[in-house]
């Protein structure tokens, strides 16, 4: 999900952005940057002492089509400096997502189980891309996979998707108690 990474990090201070843009921007090669004419951008002054400017921007990788938001701050002798800057993936160069043109357009008339049976079993390709985690995160990121057509091998340590909420919280609401009423 994220363009110079693939997981979510914080960084604070010159020293450690530095060596984080330093190890990344080799690999992710970042470019085409432009500013996003939003009615969010720009100053934003909500108090007299209290200002920032947001920006929006796209830009590309070497693996995908990216957006980013980023926030700055004047500090105490009246520099703007970068406070919060978050990049997102928002689709993969080589794998384009199925709509529009890109969907397939013949029906498949009762050939879906046969379908999802080849897909569980990888007869036709090897997954490209490993999970490791069948909850929440994992299914999200399995599912925008599958969406883009990358095939995708999701592990689970539990005997089941989804045993990590159903071993880790007492919940009546979707327990045997609710569905007999």
């Amino acid at each position: 999900m994220l363009a110079l990474t693939w997981d979510f990090r914080t960084f604070s201070g010159l020293e450690k952005i530095t060596q984080f843009l330093v190890d990344r921007l080799e690999s992710a090669r970042p470019s085409a940057f432009a500013i996003r004419n939003d009615a969010y951008l720009g100053l934003q002054r909500p108090y007299p002492d209290l200002a920032w400017i947001n920006l929006f921007f796209d830009f590309e990788t070497s693996v995908g089509i990216a957006f980013g938001i980023a926030r700055l701050i004047p500090n105490a002798s009246g520099e703007w400096k970068a406070h919060t800057v978050y990049t997102n993936l928002e689709d993969l160069k080589e794998f384009p997502e199925k709509v529009g043109k890109f969907r397939k357009q013949t029906p498949n008339h009762g050939k879906w189980v046969d379908d999802r049976k080849r897909e569980v079993e990888f007869a036709d390709k090897p997954p490209v891309v490993l999970v490791i985690g069948g909850g929440q995160n994992g299914l999200e990121v399995a599912a925008r996979l599958k969406a883009l057509d990358v095939s995708t091998l999701l592990v689970e340590k539990n005997g089941r998707i989804g045993d990590n909420w159903r071993n880790r919280y007492d919940s009546h609401l979707h327990g045997p108690f609710m569905r007999q009423q």
